[in-house]
């Protein structure tokens, strides 16, 4: 039997890559484990490991529902657990082997997955399982092969690799209580276009050129179902995963403290840290060095030249449009994911919910002003702490969020101090 190919399509308009009506976007283990850490760390008055592993049930079920809507010859419970695994390694989650899975549930054995070994190799060993994620997977391709609802099963992890333990484990069960699990907003609330985005800073690098150079690299996941590239690990990973448990935690933090920025700063953090080191990886690559570097004249046009490598990840369409050479960036996106989701889940928004935006902008000024990003220093968590302790490091400011009901997003970036 020839194995299932995943079909992820672009958007180009909206600036989305999408798999069977779930938009995916790129991120790395560094992002995917600091967002999950932050969550986590404010278990104690939030729901944390319901919110993870949930998040992880509504993206999965609602792709796997429309993926066998589109392939209505797919009907066996086992030929349907055997696609959902090939896309979980395709996409770099991993691997893992659902097929033999009956209908009442049972153990699952995998030899890694990508957050049970990125957490081993960052932090090292923990008390808790970490593959919410892989939970909340498993919990969706079981309901979805045997034409159930997405609460039928709960999973639990009883080994991991974070844990010291030579594989992971995962108990699946019928859950009596069956709670609700909400539905996926698929691509949410999208722009209709981007035509109208505004013209970025003079650069010698051909942006349009570099964004469909990235877009061909043929990044999926390999033997062991792990995308290793610009010196990290990459996932294809849900945009609605990723805003699921943000907003969602986000809300329960503020319902807890009445705090609303205190998950406004804690998110925007995250996205600080993905900046860092997925953009500082791609900085530093043989890739970058390789089609981006020979372009460029000026520090300038690297921040360019990052703008044209982002606009390859489905994060929407970003255009720096002011640039004060280390003093001052305005970063326009349209189209974010993060707003697209927003909208579509709770309405208009009294405050800016850009988060991963904020982040990432700031982070694009700290590697190439605050930090010398051109000198390839080794990026790992005495770099992070060195850049955060600096009193010259920049912040960033959303300035206009479409789920606020702006046009597009944009954020103000500027020395902290």
């Amino acid at each position: 039997m020839t194995p299932f190919k995943a079909e992820i399509t672009l958007h180009e308009q909206e600036g989305l890559a999408v798999l069977y009506g779930e938009p995916m976007i790129f991120h790395c283990n560094h992002y995917n484990l600091f967002l999950q850490r932050t969550i986590e760390d404010a278990g104690s008055y939030i729901p944390a490991a319901e919110i993870l592993t949930r998040g992880g049930v509504v993206c999965t079920y609602g792709m796997l529902h429309r993926l066998f809507e589109t392939h209505p010859h797919i009907r066996d419970p086992q030929h349907r657990l055997r696609v959902a695994s090939t896309i979980y390694g395709q996409l770099g989650f991993g691997t893992l082997d659902l097929s033999g899975l009956p209908e009442n549930g049972g153990t699952v054995v995998t030899p890694l997955t990508h957050y049970s070994l990125g957490w081993k190799e960052k932090w090292g060993v923990r008390e808790q399982p970490v593959d919410y994620f892989t939970c909340g997977f498993i919990q969706a391709a079981m309901a979805i092969a045997y034409y159930k609802t997405p609460g039928f099963y709960r999973v639990a992890q009883e080994k991991c690799l974070s844990m010291g333990h030579s594989q992971n484990e995962f108990n699946v069960a019928i859950d009596p209580e069956m709670p609700y699990v909400p539905v996926s907003v698929g691509t949410g609330v999208t722009i209709r276009d981007a035509t109208s985005r505004r013209k970025g800073i003079p650069t010698q690098v051909d942006e349009a050129g570099i964004t469909n150079a990235v877009r061909g690299i043929p990044l999926e996941g390999n033997a062991d179902g792990l995308i290793p590239a610009f010196g990290v690990y990459l996932t294809r990973h849900f945009a609605n995963y990723y805003n699921y448990i943000t907003y969602e935690a986000a809300r329960a933090i503020t319902n807890a403290t009445g705090e609303p920025e205190l998950a406004r700063d804690l998110f925007v953090e995250a996205g600080h840290v993905c900046a860092v080191y997925t953009f500082g990886g791609i900085m530093e690559s043989d890739e970058w060095y390789g089609l981006v570097v020979p372009q460029c004249q000026t520090r300038e046009d690297w921040i360019s030249g990052m703008m044209a490598v982002v606009n390859a990840l489905g994060w929407g369409y970003w255009t720096v449009t002011e640039l004060d050479p280390g003093k001052r960036m305005v970063l326009r996106v349209d189209g974010d994911y993060e707003s697209n989701s927003y909208l579509a889940m709770y309405g208009k928004s009294t405050r800016p919910v850009s988060y991963l935006v904020t982040g990432g902008a700031a982070g694009v000024m700290n590697l190439l002003y605050c930090e010398d990003i051109t000198t390839k220093p080794v990026l790992n968590d005495d770099f992070y702490d060195h850049l955060r302790r600096r009193d010259d490091t920049f912040w960033g400011v959303q300035v206009k969020c479409r789920a606020m009901g702006d046009d597009w997003c944009e954020v103000e970036v500027t020395p902290h101090s």
